[in-house]
């Protein structure tokens, strides 16, 4: 049985390296943003000129062109431009299937990502703790080697988050279907004392006292920022200051989580969450922390984990 896993690592790009990928995020989002207005406003002209709809075919070809008009277009990798053009495809699929909202135009500081197909990325380990990864146009990128890479690489993600750059590699797995696994049930009960309760008699807590920690840090940050004059250098850089804050303690719920549910996945063959409203049935004081539980990113990792197992 195949499957797909991702494998996120901390990219180390020098100055030069990282223009570049600022250059790459500019441009494949300018694509995105115009196929997404050439689709939303212009499809009709499109259809009564050429007979034809348009989709991701047709823009591909008008991709073309538009690279041989602009330099600055042409200088970025071209699969990236695609792979921009096939989310907005995959986008409005959604969209007309009910599953998801209309395409919106992506934006900076927000979308600032790019993808390459994974056979144009070689991966190589230069020590224990650090690799490269070869970047069409953009050269040998190293990153912190944080886990190892199983399978098959299929397409390659570079992210800018407030963290910095990024890579996520989405390799595909073979697993063992023959395994056995467990089919024991347990039930999982959001608590007060405790962040989860299992039925076993089980607790799983979040690492308090570092996100208290930050949370202080944050709110530090927060008055300084409101104290900076708008458009000033100095409010950048408490802006920023403030948005690693708060991204380090969204990494440290986000893993707590991704460990929780890999740790039911794996132990159980049933999971049975609470179906309660945390805001109507538990304290004030203690509603701010149920909302970062982010309990619907619980319910889709976990169910995540358990399609990725083989069957029964």
């Amino acid at each position: 049985m195949k499957v797909f896993r991702a494998y996120r690592f901390r990219l180390k790009p020098t100055e030069e390296q990282a223009a570049h990928m600022w250059q790459f995020s500019g441009v494949v989002r300018l694509v995105y943003n115009l196929a997404l207005e050439q689709r939303r406003d212009w499809w009709r002209q499109y259809t009564a000129n050429t007979g034809k709809s348009l989709t991701y075919v047709a823009q591909a070809r008008e991709l073309t062109e538009l690279r041989q008009s602009f330099d600055w277009i042409a200088v970025v990798s071209q699969t990236s431009q695609q792979q921009a053009l096939r989310d907005l495809d995959r986008a409005y699929a959604n969209f007309f299937a009910g599953r998801a909202g209309y395409p919106t135009p992506r934006r900076r500081g927000v979308n600032d990502a790019f993808r390459f197909l994974g056979r144009e990325c070689r991966i190589r380990r230069l020590n224990r703790n650090w690799g490269m990864i070869h970047l069409p146009k953009i050269g040998e990128v190293r990153f912190r080697w944080t886990r190892d890479i199983a399978g098959t690489v299929k397409n390659v993600t570079v992210s800018r988050a407030a963290l910095g750059w990024h890579v996520s590699i989405s390799c595909e797995v073979e697993i063992d279907k023959t395994k056995k696994l467990n089919a024991e049930a347990v039930g999982v009960d959001r608590g007060v004392v405790h962040t989860l309760a299992y039925s076993d008699g089980e607790f799983a807590d979040l690492p308090l006292e570092r996100l208290r920690v930050l949370d202080r840090r944050a709110r530090k940050q927060a008055q300084a920022l409101a104290r900076c004059r708008h458009g000033s250098k100095r409010r950048k850089k408490a802006k920023a200051r403030l948005a690693r804050t708060r991204a380090k303690a969204a990494r440290i719920r986000k893993h707590w989580i991704h460990e929780r549910t890999a740790h039911l996945s794996r132990r159980f063959g049933t999971v049975v969450i609470e179906d309660l409203n945390p805001l109507a049935t538990q304290s004030p004081s203690f509603r701010k922390g149920s909302r970062s539980l982010w309990l619907s990113l619980i319910l889709d990792i976990l169910l995540h984990d358990f399609q990725r197992r083989p069957a029964a």
